[in-house]
């Protein structure tokens, strides 16, 4: 199966079975509220149909993280971050841009326990 996305838990561990997009929404959904679930649709159809952006000197895994962002500054948003190797999709982490800047985010919802991409961190893109 092509183009599958596997979320990382926040001990590092790929969660088990990998998802399709539908499932990976009904998945992530349950962290946010639902004023952000159509952002978080969005999101995860830019990661999957390639409109995924870079994050600079950042890796996970030892893997270029990239992301993707839906919403409107200083309004509401939603970001993923993950990488991809072959033809899957890790998602690691999920926040939101922190409002009056285009390059930081807070990963409020979704993260890993420790390290750069730990729940409620920020990154500078």
């Amino acid at each position: 199966m092509a183009n599958k996305i596997i979320i990382i838990e926040p001990d590092g561990t790929p969660k088990s079975p990998s998802m399709n997009q539908r499932e990976a929404e009904i998945y992530l959904g349950g962290f946010i509220y639902a004023n952000r679930i159509p952002y978080l649709k969005q999101s995860l159809n830019d990661v999957t149909n390639g409109k995924k952006k870079a994050t600079g000197k950042y890796t996970f895994n030892g893997q270029p993280v990239l992301h993707a962002s839906s919403g409107k500054l200083n309004v509401i948003s939603l970001s993923l971050f993950f990488y991809k190797k072959e033809d899957d999709y890790y998602i690691f982490a999920m926040g939101e841009h922190i409002k009056h800047t285009k390059t930081d985010y807070k990963l409020s919802d979704y993260g890993q326990r420790t390290g750069e991409f730990k729940k409620n961190a920020t990154i500078s893109i």
